[in-house]
């Protein structure tokens, strides 16, 4: 943890009773939301964390948590970052759409998946875009909140929260989103996590998909979720 810095890893191994880092990542991207990580091992050998997300106008006392990620890491060293899998039996009316074709500088509305405590997976096909992804939030007119990925500058972007993520040639971008009233989650690829607090904006229902500089390809499948506090 770092008071100015937010949420970071480090990875490396233990020589004896000292851990020596090889590595430095960060798990915060817009000034302190992501901040003082806690973690634990499950029952059956999982590493999951979780930290707390101040947002806009949070206090010591209203700030809220992130969704608890799922942590490995893999023989080729890359850090993997998942929702946690309980969270899938929160559930239900699931819908499909797809593949949408999403012309170049257009933007196509999803009719009948909406909502602001939803879970998607969105899954974009491999394309020459300037820059591409979905919009949440939004309203009759358009606007909303931009997840906008960048092929050149290999970044996410969720709002003005902007991460490192390096896709492989011909690799196709998975992204799992949560809604959760004004807070939004996103996973890239299991390799990255971004979290933002937008806070109004969840009083906008609409979800758009859109391209910049090329068409692109997208799947779309969707969730509403129940309250974890319903039985």
């Amino acid at each position: 943890i770092s008071h100015r810095l937010g949420c970071r890893y480090y990875l490396g191994d233990f020589k004896g009773d000292k851990y020596l880092p090889e590595s430095h990542f960060m798990m915060n991207w817009h000034k302190i939301d992501v901040f003082a990580p806690e973690s634990l091992l499950t029952p059956d050998g999982r590493r999951v964390m979780w930290a707390w997300v101040t947002g806009k106008h949070a206090t010591s006392q209203t700030a809220l948590q992130t969704l608890p990620r799922e942590l490995s890491l893999p023989d080729d060293g890359v850090l993997r970052i998942k929702p946690l899998r309980e969270l899938q039996v929160l559930r239900h009316d699931e819908q499909h759409r797809g593949p949408i074709e999403v012309a170049a500088g257009k933007s196509h509305r999803l009719k009948k998946i909406t909502g602001n405590t939803t879970e998607l997976a969105v899954t974009f096909e491999p394309t020459d875009a300037k820059a591409y992804g979905l919009k949440v939030f939004c309203d009759q007119e358009g606007g909303g909140l931009p997840i906008r990925y960048f092929p050149d500058q290999k970044q996410l972007s969720v709002g003005p929260a902007k991460a490192p993520l390096d896709l492989k040639k011909d690799e196709a971008l998975k992204l799992t989103v949560f809604l959760d009233k004004d807070m939004v989650e996103v996973f890239a690829n299991d390799r990255q996590a971004v979290a933002f607090v937008q806070n109004d904006g969840f009083r906008k229902t609409g979800i758009e998909l859109f391209s910049e500089g090329a068409a692109t390809k997208a799947s779309v499948k969707a969730w509403k979720m129940r309250s974890i506090y319903q039985p």
